[in-house]
C-alpha cells in the first residue's frame, strides 16, 4: 500500500527510546511510512532502527552525520513518498497516542483549507511514567494592537496565536498537509532549539491552523531534553522575533511589539517562579532562588519595555 502518512524520526543517541516511538507510529496505521533519520548516532539505536526496518518494510532508515535535528527532519523530508498527503515529525523520545493519526487526519480531510492541525499532549518522565496529564482543551495567547490575551478551546488559530508563545510543546503534536509545506528547506538551522516554532510561524503566516482537543502524543521530559537548555532557547526565541520583522508590515506592529514584549519577558516571568516553586519544592534552594530572581528581573524588564514602547525596530514589507 502506498503511504498517504509520513512520520519524519530524528534520532541522536536515542537508544533508551527510539523504539518505542518508532512503535507508537508503526501502531497508528497500515497506509505510513516512518523515515528514521540516524543523525550520527554512537550507541546502539542505530542498530535498533536497522533491526525494525528489517521486520517492517513501511519503515526506512537514514543515515546521516552529526548536524542536528533540523537538518535530519529535513533529510527525512526529501525521502517521503510522492504519495504522502500528510506529515508529522515525531522526536525519538516522544510516544504518539493510539489513534493520534486517524484524528488529526479526519480532521484535515474535512477541512482542506487548514494547512496543519494539532492536538494536545501529555508529559512523561525518562521512565515513562505520566507527570502531567493533557489539557482538556488547548489554549494559546493572541496578540493584537491592545496586548496579548489567553484563549481557551480555539478551534482555529493563526499566525497571531502562535507570535507571542508557541502553543505547541514538540513536533509530534501536528499533522501537516504537505501542500502546504513552505517552499524550501523545511526547517531552518538557524535557530536551534527553536527551529519547530519558527517553521510554524511560516505555516501559519499563509495557513489556517486546526485544533483538536484531544490528547495525541506524550511528551517526554528528562535531562537530555532540549528545552532544558534555557539560556539557549531564550537567546534564539528572540532571534526568531527578529527574523519576523522582515515578515510583518507596518500595520502590524503595535501587535508584533505586544507579542515580542510578553513572549520575551511577561510569560518567562511567570514560567521562571513556577521553576522556582518547583526547585524549592525539591529542596534545591539555590535554584529556587535564581529562578525567583530572574522573575522579578523578566516582570521589571516587560514593564521598562512597556513604558518605553519598546522594542524599536523597522519593519520589512510597506
Amino acid at each position: 500500500m502506498a503511504p498517504d502518512v509520513s512520520i519524519v524520526v530524528p534520532c541522536f543517541n536515542g537508544e533508551r527510546f527510539v523504539e518505542q516511538a518508532i512503535g507508537s507510529a508503526l501502531a497508528q496505521d497500515d497506509d505510513l511510512e516512518v523515515i528514521v533519520v540516524d543523525d550520527g548516532s554512537t550507541d546502539s539505536s542505530g542498530a535498533i532502527v536497522q533491526s525494525i526496518a528489517r521486520t517492517d518494510p513501511r519503515v526506512k532508515v537514514c543515515v546521516e552525520p552529526n548536524r542536528g535535528p533540523a537538518h535530519a527532519r529535513n533529510v527525512g523530508v526529501r525521502a517521503m513518498s510522492p504519495t504522502s498527503r500528510y506529515l508529522l515529525f515525531l522526536d525519538a523520545d516522544d510516544v504518539l497516542a493510539p489513534n493520534a493519526i486517524p484524528i488529526l487526519r479526519r480532521r484535515l480531510e474535512r477541512e482542506p483549507g487548514l494547512g496543519a492541525v494539532f492536538g494536545s499532549r501529555s508529559r512523561i518522565d525518562h521512565t515513562g511514567t505520566q507527570v502531567e496529564q493533557a489539557p482538556v482543551s488547548v489554549s494559546a495567547y493572541f496578540a493584537d494592537d491592545q496586548g496579548v490575551r489567553r484563549l481557551d478551546s480555539a478551534d482555529e488559530i493563526g499566525y497571531w496565536h502562535f507570535m507571542p508563545v508557541n502553543p505547541i510543546s514538540t513536533p509530534g503534536q501536528c499533522l501537516i498537509r504537505v501542500s502546504a509545506l513552505p517552499s524550501g528547506e523545511v526547517f531552518d538551522r538557524r535557530y536551534p532549539p527553536c527551529e519547530d516554532w519558527e517553521l510554524w510561524l511560516r505555516l501559519a503566516r499563509h495557513h489556517v491552523i486546526g485544533v483538536e482537543h484531544h490528547e495525541v502524543i506524550s511528551y517526554r521530559d528528562h535531562d537530555a531534553s532540549a528545552s532544558k537548555s534555557y539560556g539557549v532557547m531564550y537567546e534564539q526565541r528572540e532571534a526568531v522575533y527578529g527574523a519576523q520583522c522582515l515578515v510583518i508590515t507596518p500595520e502590524e506592529l503595535q501587535r508584533f511589539k505586544a507579542a515580542w514584549r510578553f513572549g520575551l519577558f511577561r510569560f518567562d516571568a511567570g514560567l521562571c517562579l513556577d521553576w522556582a516553586q518547583a526547585r524549592f519544592a525539591e529542596r534545591d534552594l539555590r535554584g529556587s532562588v535564581r529562578f525567583l530572581l530572574r522573575s522579578i528581573r523578566y516582570r521589571v524588564r516587560y514593564r521598562w519595555a512597556v513604558l518605553r514602547r519598546e522594542p524599536d525596530i523597522e519593519v520589512g514589507p510597506t
